[in-house]
């Protein structure tokens, strides 16, 4: 039996300038190894993944309005869009009536493992921009920090008991 549980940060005020924004925070356990999948639904026209080549804690998509960035870093990401097999994936509503919906791009990220944090963070782009270029977050479910590097050198460290207040 797997057991899920999530935090989400709505980081407000930003010391470094930053649009408000999200950061997400699963931790899923488990007896055994399983493959576990996080799923994120993107309306907009064009997301496309994107793996640093020499640091693989680049990982991340990228959209005109959003930047997301996914760690652990050796994460399998994918973009569906209008999927319908082996399963659907990557739709929307536009209303109540069945059959009424159509293809967004909707990002897959998949890892192996028996006990796991995914840290997912979510940036508005400044005019197409995002001042964050990677992050890092261990793995670990009892690790709490969090770090995003920004494209000027600047390093903010977060650590998920001061976001909760403890």
């Amino acid at each position: 039996m797997a057991k899920h549980t999530r935090s989400v940060y709505f980081i407000k005020k930003s010391t470094y300038g930053l649009k408000p924004f999200l950061i997400i925070v699963d931790r899923l356990t488990s007896g055994e190894e399983r493959e576990y999948e996080i799923i994120w639904h993107f309306d907009t026209d064009e997301a496309k993944v994107i793996h640093g080549e020499e640091r693989r804690s680049e990982a991340k998509v990228k959209m005109k309005e959003l930047s997301v960035f996914i760690s652990p870093e050796d994460m399998e990401l994918t973009i569906v869009s209008g999927q319908k097999e082996p399963e659907w994936q990557g739709f929307v509503a536009n209303s109540g009536i069945q059959g009424d919906y159509r293809a967004i791009p909707t990002l897959l990220a998949k890892r192996r493992a028996a006990n796991i944090r995914f840290v997912t963070v979510l940036i508005p782009n400044d005019e197409g921009e995002c001042a964050v270029n990677k992050i890092e977050a261990s793995d670990s479910i009892k690790d709490t920090d969090i770090t995003l590097y920004f494209t000027d050198g600047r390093i903010w460290k977060l650590n998920e008991k001061n976001m909760k207040g403890e």
